[in-house]
């Protein structure tokens, strides 16, 4: 038994009165106890932190943390409360300023942790209480933190608040600095020709301010949009300019995010060496400036790298490692893309059950943050897995559903993929016709975005189709060429698992083998 003490009942009992006698005191009273907890809090928290930078001539200065930080929100509570109903002028001005500095603190010490929601609603707090400028500035850090926590339509409300404010003002950097933020709202969510209109408008801008740290990031951000609508030799180009320019002022973050963009470039354009070089230098360089979130995406696509060469176990380790990463910086988006990318990698370990579980799990998080390139991906290894499971109509709805949003969205690698996925779909339904149609049209589409890998995939598929419709001559070219692809991004898995392919398509026909044409 445990004796209840003098001091523990003392604060169990007390505890519920202790509200009833703050009721009890006068406005006034209540207030000046507010302002005596805020300057007592002060006294233990290393004092009064120093003044910062003006709200709207902040944009791009790092604030400096202070002891006070993680009780900064308690501080602003205070200091709001000490104001009071009445009171010298003074002293109501006094506390007024306090309660913002502390506010905009709290806004800060919640984005360097992580907590994107709660910095998205302290924005908005600071927002209420600013005006011009400033305020234009506070909406635009309130859409940013909602864009990273994922709350698309909240983000977007704020970009769009932030940029009427600005437009037609004298402060073109803040404006291309919500431009900028905007544009890659629009890039998440599908939009690429707004959002390379707006990533036009915002390196204009830029330029004229002599803005070179932001040109290069913007040019980044560019370049991924053209990657992922099929133009990889123009991004390949605006990569190497963006990270000149990040190299020039120094920019070691964006370095190194660059870096791993244009390793996944090089990835999905079958340059694999070159992917798992420049995968290594980003590594390298978000581990020296501690960018977690950035680690955790570039993690999680050299974790796909290891993928397709078949390190199934290293490729596991590194997308649970890149989804712990995600998860401790509230990174959604990126989340559901790992959990989709594990879920095919699960599916292809014979783990079904694992598999569908992960993908329903990207599929609702692609939905919650808007993400309809992602959302149409899984929908297309959703359909590849039925098809192999002989669950031929639920195959078929994500098929379709897939490539309208691939479509949609102008993802035209992703809508290759889809495509030509379909035509192998059909070729095992016995529909040739439509499976030619659909070969045909990935291969352009793969052609046109430099995607080597699924060229030879579908290629195989194609000349098979090819073969079994009576045009050998045809088939044996199209062979010729896809095992030409295969092996110059050096795909041995998928060269093998074709040729075994084939040969059974021919045992089953009685057709002669295609064998000289492989490798």
């Amino acid at each position: 038994m445990n004796p209840e003490t003098a001091e523990t009942a003392y604060l169990f009992r007390h505890a519920l009165l202790r509200d009833a006698a703050y009721e009890l005191q006068l406005p006034a009273v209540r207030a000046q106890l507010h302002g005596f907890a805020l300057y007592l809090l002060e006294g233990i928290l290393g004092g009064r932190p120093p003044a910062q930078h003006p709200l709207d001539q902040s944009y791009g200065m790092a604030s400096c943390g202070h002891d006070s930080d993680p009780y900064a929100l308690e501080l602003a509570r205070h200091a709001q409360q000490a104001r009071g109903p009445e009171g010298d002028n003074a002293t109501q001005s006094d506390f007024a300023r306090l309660f913002v500095l502390y506010l905009r603190r709290a806004a800060e010490y919640a984005e360097r942790n992580y907590r994107f929601v709660d910095a998205a609603a302290l924005w908005r707090e600071v927002a209420e209480n600013q005006s011009g400028a400033a305020r234009a500035e506070a909406i635009r850090r309130q859409a940013s933190a909602a864009q990273s926590g994922g709350l698309a339509a909240q983000a977007e409300e704020a970009y769009l608040q932030a940029t009427l404010l600005l437009e037609g003002s004298d402060n073109d950097l803040l404006l291309a600095a919500t431009l900028a933020g905007f544009s890659g709202l629009y890039h998440e969510t599908g939009r690429v020709n707004e959002a390379e209109r707006n990533y036009q408008r915002t390196l204009e801008l830029y330029r004229r301010l002599g803005n070179r740290r932001n040109e290069g990031i913007v040019l980044s951000n560019l370049a991924s949009l053209q990657k992922e609508t099929g133009r990889a030799a123009l991004a390949e180009g605006q990569f190497q300019q963006a990270l000149a320019i990040h190299r020039e002022v120094g920019n070691r973050r964006s370095e190194g995010m660059a870096l791993g963009a244009l390793a996944l470039l090089y990835q999905q354009t079958g340059r694999l060496d070159d992917a798992g070089r420049h995968y290594d230098f980003a590594l390298a360089i978000l581990n020296e400036v501690g960018d977690r979130r950035a680690l955790g995406i570039t993690l999680g696509n050299l974790a796909g790298l290891d993928h397709e060469r078949g390190r199934a176990t290293q490729a596991e380790a590194q997308y649970r490692h890149a989804l712990a990463l995600h998860r401790e910086t509230g990174n959604r988006r990126y989340e559901g893309i790992t959990l989709s990318n594990l879920a095919a990698l699960c599916f292809e370990a014979g783990r079904t059950d694992e598999a569908e579980g992960f993908f329903a799990r990207a599929l609702g998080i692609h939905r919650e943050v808007d993400n309809r390139r992602s959302e149409a991906m899984v929908l297309a290894n959703l359909a590849h897995m039925y098809a192999n499971l002989n669950r031929l109509e639920d195959a078929e709805t994500c098929f379709v559903q897939g490539l309208r949003l691939d479509r949609a969205v102008g993802n035209r690698r992703g809508e290759g993929i889809t495509l030509g996925n379909m035509g192998a779909f059909h070729f095992r339904m016995g529909q040739y016709e439509q499976s030619l149609a659909e070969l045909e049209a990935a291969l352009s589409l793969h052609r046109q975005s430099g995607n080597r890998r699924f060229e030879g995939i579908h290629g195989c598929d194609y000349a098979l189709c090819l073969l079994v419709v009576g045009r050998r001559g045809p088939a044996l070219q199209a062979w010729q060429d896809a095992a030409q692809a295969l092996r110059a991004v050096g795909d041995a898995i998928w060269m093998d698992r074709k040729l075994a392919e084939m040969r059974k398509t021919c045992a089953d026909w009685g057709l002669p083998s295609l064998d000289e044409a492989a490798p």
